[in-house]
């Protein structure tokens, strides 16, 4: 561009470099002349600095002014504190050349004027560089410019400038993340940072890379949770941001490595095993085990009962329960670790278990008179809570009853019965937990009888005298084998009690009280075959203030297991439960009356047996 030289200011300028916000400036070049003449890139080049052919790579820019044109070169930034500096090479000594610096602008190519607080003459000898440096101090955080002016057509250099312009917005590397450096698969652990801060005075947000390709969401709290599913190890990072420009990010914080080992977990436990069946109210014991801790632990366990209640948490492995109503019960086990009681194992197959309450005696048993010449039909009345019926047998009232079928339905054919033989039928009441007492005795017999032979009365081929009611054999036979007597009572009483004397009612019996009493006196009689005594109705063996209490002989009686399970052969006391009998154990000194010895066991907590009355 010689020959334009005459009339134009020509300066020209080398701009800082800046690296994360902190300038860094250019090297004088201490043997640099000025040349006289610029080659520009274009033929009309703008007044923004344009980057010239010469000297390229120190970063030498250029701009053009016309004399006296006060915008020849400009930078525009919000200003900060601190020192500027700059080299400056003038070529005239009658020319004035200014820095300066403001609030504010325009563009000169608008024509409109603008406004700075500040103006330095640059004095020096021409031909030489000379270094400049000035504190900057007005109009911190104001939006204005730096601007270096030559009055009269000649040349001004500026090299090396460094001044205090808008640091970069940045936000501080937080901590390295503090919590546990160890645990387990699935267990949740706690980290935390903290310490960014915004050069611009914002909050910060901060963010968590779990190290396995997984991130928190940004949060100004600065901890957070994190369970990772399977073993290994882990580097946690932290990084911070603006919370006004999200942008903004500061560098990752150093790794705090973690090592994930597997799960903690407890193995399930093996199934309980005790009682499958048992009775409402009685105490039933459980066992598990088997479970181990992968940490190696110990381990406790617990049993859902099946009823919506659970055992306590406990490191035995037995434990008992009783269930108050009947039903079907699904006991499982479960165990945890003893050390951190949040690991459970599953729980364990399940044992079923039925509760349940012992059937009643049946009662309305009745045989069969020659309806059927092939069988006997038994039949009874249903009873609650039995899901079978056991028949016995005897071919005398008072003889022994013997099982000879079950029945889930309330009848019952006895096939092998043989024709025209009276038989005697008696039935109880089952289910899971046990059975009832045999109930009442009923007769019959199969086929028709011939002429001469009527049931009602016969003489066998043997010699044997039949008569329904009347004498069999050796024994009296009257529908029963006991001899009673009408007597006064002051409480009602049914068939079995057992009576013993009143002494607040003299000449009256009550209901037995207490065990061993001294003061029984027999039982009620359920069917007698022989009545003492007052003129009274033998089928009707209670009326509203007598009973008929059987003396001696064989008689159904009620019983309950106090003192044991009663067999066969047992000599029966008064019992605790009024009006019952139990074992006796022969007590050495114990005063006690025997009631008579069991012809039956008895099967449950309680029912009625045929007992042989004894004095």
């Amino acid at each position: 561009m010689a020959g334009r030289g005459k009339g134009w200011v020509w300066l020209a300028v080398m701009l800082t470099a800046w690296v994360a916000g902190a300038p860094m400036v250019l090297a004088v070049d201490e043997d640099f002349e000025p040349p006289l003449s610029y080659a520009w890139e274009s033929s009309d080049p703008p007044k923004d600095w344009v980057h010239t052919t010469e000297r390229a790579h120190s970063g030498l820019y250029s701009a053009r002014s016309s004399p006296y044109d006060d915008s020849a070169l400009w930078v525009d930034m919000t200003i900060q504190s601190g020192q500027i500096s700059f080299w400056y090479y003038r070529t005239h000594s009658s020319t004035e050349e200014w820095f300066r610096y403001g609030y504010s602008w325009v563009d000169p190519d608008t024509g409109s004027t603008w406004t700075f607080s500040k103006a330095f003459r640059l004095f020096g000898t021409p031909g030489v560089w000379h270094y400049y440096e000035r504190e900057i101090d007005s109009y911190i955080g104001q939006s204005g410019f730096y601007k270096w002016t030559s009055s009269f057509p000649s040349y001004l250099y500026i090299d090396d400038v460094t001044f205090p312009g808008s640091a970069p917005h940045t936000v501080s590397t937080p901590t390295t993340p503090s919590g546990p450096s160890t645990g387990s698969a699935g267990q949740s652990l706690n980290y935390s940072t903290g310490g960014s801060s915004c050069n611009q005075g914002h909050a910060v947000q901060y963010r968590f890379d779990w190290g396995d390709g997984t991130y928190s969401t940004w949060s100004t709290a600065t901890s957070r949770s994190k369970s990772w599913s399977a073993a290994g190890t882990y580097p946690v990072k932290a990084q911070a941001r603006c919370a006004t420009d999200t942008s903004v990010l500061s560098y990752w914080s150093a790794a705090n490595s973690v090592t994930i080992s597997p799960p903690h977990t407890v193995s399930t436990p093996s199934a309980p095993s005790g009682p499958s069946v048992g009775l409402a109210g009685q105490s039933l014991s459980y066992a598990t085990g088997g479970s181990t801790c992968n940490q190696g632990h110990s381990v406790q366990y617990r049993f859902d009962w099946g009823n919506g209640t659970y055992s306590t948490w406990s490191t035995a492995t037995s434990r008992s329960k009783s269930w108050s109503a009947a039903g079907t019960y699904q006991v499982r086990a479960q165990a945890r670790c003893a050390t951190d009681t949040s690991v459970v194992s599953g729980w364990s197959a399940a044992k079923s278990v039925q509760i349940c309450v012992i059937p009643s005696a049946p009662t309305g048993v009745n045989a069969t008179d020659g309806t059927y010449g092939d069988r006997v039909r038994v039949t009874w009345n249903a009873v609650g809570g039995a899901t079978r019926y056991d028949v016995y047998r005897a071919t005398a009232l008072c003889g022994t009853y013997t099982k000879i079928g079950e029945s889930t339905t309330t009848s019952y054919d006895h096939t092998g019965a043989a024709t025209l033989r009276v038989y005697w039928y008696k039935v109880k009441g089952c289910n899971a937990c046990g059975c009832s007492g045999l109930s009442g005795a009923n007769s019959g017999y199969a086929g028709t009888p011939g002429a001469g032979t009527a049931a009602v009365f016969r003489v066998d081929a043997a010699g044997n005298v039949r008569a329904d009611g009347s004498f069999y054999g050796q024994c009296y036979y009257g529908g029963s084998a006991d001899v009673a007597e009408w007597v006064e009572v002051s409480e009602a009483v049914e068939p079995g009690d057992v009576l013993e004397l009143d002494p607040e009612s003299p000449g009256a019996y009550r209901k037995s009280r207490g065990r061993c009493s001294s003061l029984v006196a027999g039982v009620v009689s359920s069917d007698p075959g022989f009545v003492l005594g007052s003129v009274g109705d033998a089928t009707a063996p209670i009326e509203a203030d007598r009973a008929l209490l059987a003396l001696v002989g064989i008689v159904p009686v009620k019983a309950c297991g106090e003192n044991g399970p009663i067999a066969l052969g047992d000599l029966l006391v008064a019992a605790s439960c009024a009006g019952h009998v139990c074992r006796w154990d022969g007590r050495a000194g114990e005063p006690c009356t025997i009631v008579g010895k069991a012809l039956e066991a008895l099967e449950g907590a309680e029912g009625l047996i045929l007992v042989l009355l004894t004095r």
